[in-house]
């Protein structure tokens, strides 16, 4: 460990690498170099493990990965250039890697940590790694995890949970509380929030929707509007115009041939009193008939003219789509 030693702290990056190309013994001494109590003898050792994962073999990132959870722990030790630098061969490290659901749970630990002391930062770049990395099968402890985050009255905290959800494929019990989220975060007015909603909107869209999140899904289409056309980001505004584009597309894609369905949402918002929303719905189905009616109706519950428009309701699922809209 002593030539390891002497090579690191002389910044002799280039011929650190080398002699650990091969030498599982000097990966070994480089790794141990992570428990120093000196701050720059862990950031210039974080440097040179970084530059050999660049052009690594398997087993060397083998044996990084397997304390990986120690580089994690690094992120939250409060040195920032230590934190900085452990970043950054994470994000080589865990680049479409499989993670253990407990190395898993130690980076929710660490974002949740940073969301609450306000480093954004270090807890957008923890954000970006749980997108990239191939996530495990949950336990019953894993899953609750997720659901506690879902449910957090912090913003930062329940954008992890939404990540993790949407990296799970969306699943239909949690979807309408995804999609619910995302939708407190576009009504934040708080820029990092809005571009983080934007983003974790696309992110849904291309997973993919369940048939049950569709109604939800209805409720962007006002938000959206309303930050396209106004605000001062031109940058955020053509990036809502864009995403409302794409939501359109699926509310029509998928309503276009549900003209039973698309008529007990309509009916589902006007009684909730969400008529700009039934009003966004109808102009997506080219609804121009049902349009007059609903300014008619002025927001009042009930009213067959509405469903004689586009068609007759679809009976038994009445009850699910008014209780997907409560």
């Amino acid at each position: 460990m002593g030539q390891i030693r002497e090579l690191v702290l002389s910044w002799r990056a280039e011929g650190m690498v080398k002699s650990s190309w091969d030498d599982q013994g000097a990966v070994t001494s480089l790794l141990e170099l992570l428990d120093e109590g000196d701050a720059a003898t862990r950031v210039r050792a974080l440097v040179v493990l970084g530059e050999l994962l660049k052009n690594s073999r398997g087993a060397v990132r083998s044996q990084v990965m397997e304390v990986s959870e120690r580089l994690v722990a690094l992120l939250g030790e409060g040195d920032r250039r230590v934190a900085a630098k452990a970043l950054d061969v994470l994000t080589v490290l865990l680049d479409g890697a499989h993670v253990s659901e407990r190395m898993l749970l130690a980076m929710v630990d660490v974002a949740e940590s940073m969301a609450n002391s306000g480093d954004t930062f270090l807890y957008l770049s923890v954000l970006d790694l749980l997108r990239e990395v191939r996530l495990p099968a949950l336990s019953k402890r894993g899953e609750a995890r997720i659901r506690a985050l879902l449910s957090s009255k912090n913003p930062y905290i329940k954008i992890i949970g939404i990540r993790l959800s949407i990296g799970y494929g969306m699943p239909p019990e949690t979807s309408g509380n995804v999609l619910a989220g995302i939708l407190e975060l576009m009504d934040s007015g708080r820029v990092i929030l809005l571009e983080t909603a934007l983003d974790l909107l696309e992110e849904a869209l291309e997973t993919g929707l369940p048939d049950g999140a569709m109604p939800h899904l209805v409720g962007f289409l006002g938000a959206l509007g309303d930050l396209g056309s106004g605000g001062q980001d031109i940058f955020l505004r053509s990036r809502a115009l864009d995403v409302q584009s794409k939501v359109e597309r699926i509310l029509f894609e998928y309503y276009d041939g549900r003209r039973g369905d698309a008529v007990e949402v309509i009916e589902a918002l006007i009684r909730s009193r969400r008529v700009k929303d039934a009003i966004n719905l109808a102009l997506i189905l080219g609804g121009t008939p049902l349009l007059l009616r609903l300014w008619e109706l002025e927001g009042g519950p009930g009213d067959t003219a509405v469903i004689d428009v586009l068609g007759p309701p679809a009976g038994d699922r009445r009850k699910e789509y008014m209780s997907a809209e409560r």
